[in-house]
C-alpha cells in the first residue's frame, strides 16, 4: 500500500509540474504576440517599411 502511495503521489506531482510549466509559459507567449502584432501593424500602416 506504501508504495502505491508513492507512485499516486508522484504521479500528481509531475502532473502538477507540467501544469505549471504550462501556466509559467503563458505570459512571455503573450508577451512576444503583443510585441509582434504591434510591429505588424505599424509595419502595415507605414506601408512597408518599418
Amino acid at each position: 500500500m506504501c508504495r502505491e502511495t508513492a507512485s499516486y503521489q508522484k504521479d500528481r506531482a509531475v502532473n502538477a509540474l507540467k501544469n505549471g510549466i504550462v501556466l509559467l509559459a503563458i505570459p512571455p507567449l503573450a508577451i512576444i504576440g503583443g510585441i509582434g502584432w504591434l510591429t505588424y501593424r505599424r509595419w502595415n500602416e507605414s506601408g512597408g517599411s518599418v
